[in-house]
């Protein structure tokens, strides 16, 4: 027989009843190695969906979430050789763009005018361009020099800008903010955007190698480590406090 210990915390009401802990002390070695690594696994999901997604070709990171809104889609804008800048679309059509290549105010505010114009209907909105020009002026006062992030709102029919997390400015005009989004959405973008690659991972977070890398990679994590070193006493202590004859 092996020996029987007793829990020096329980009443003695329940001791003289031979009262006896049920639950996860009677588990099987086997099913606390189950259990084990059911929660490891909870842990290693937990981490993939946290982590932060980059745009491949410039291997610019983009944080998932950004202010509560999730990364849908990454791309990078070239002229010729040159990878200007990379760009995530997040939910409510917010477009975070990301200065890989260092520009002056005036040329980085006429290329974003240029592709606006033509989305822009003959008369609508009237002077909404110009409102827009002067919003980006006050924005980068010191150009968009490499590094610069600049958060474009483009939901409930307004054109918002932020810079370095700054608030800018806000322009009500349904119209402009739509052209904007139809720089980045529509048949003639100014770039592919597609399903962001995870950071550490080799293939796109959308398929079951980007996963399975970066499963493997958090699995040295501290806080998988943590949650493992924690199973693993919880149920070895469970183990030896009771054990039948």
């Amino acid at each position: 027989k092996t020996e029987k210990r007793s829990f020096q915390w329980l009443t003695p009401c329940c001791q003289q009843r031979n009262f006896r802990p049920q639950g996860i002390m009677h588990l099987s070695l086997t099913a606390n190695i189950q259990l084990f690594l059911l929660i490891v696994l909870l842990q290693c999901c937990s981490s993939v969906e946290a982590l932060q997604k980059k745009e491949p070709k410039t291997g610019i990171v983009f944080p998932d979430p950004y202010q509560s809104k999730r990364l849908q889609k990454t791309g990078v804008r070239t002229k010729g050789p040159i990878k200007v800048y990379a760009v995530g679309q997040y939910d409510d059509t917010t477009f975070l763009l990301h200065m890989t290549y260092g520009v002056g105010a005036e040329k980085m505010t006429n290329a974003l005018k240029d592709a606006l114009a033509p989305r822009l209907n003959d008369g609508a909105d009237s002077g909404a361009l110009e409102q827009f020009e002067q919003l980006m002026l006050k924005g980068l006062p010191k150009g968009a020099p490499k590094g610069t992030q600049m958060a474009f709102g483009t939901g409930s029919g307004k054109l918002s800008l932020q810079v370095n997390g700054k608030q800018v400015g806000t322009i009500g005009s349904r119209p402009l903010a739509k052209a904007f989004a139809g720089i980045y959405t529509d048949r003639k973008a100014v770039c592919a955007l597609k399903a962001p690659a995870i950071e550490g991972g080799d293939d796109e977070c959308t398929s079951s190698g980007g996963i399975k890398n970066a499963i493997l990679s958090k699995l040295g994590s501290s806080k998988v480590i943590g949650a493992g070193v924690g199973a693993l006493v919880g149920f070895g202590v469970g183990s030896l406090v009771v054990k039948d004859d």
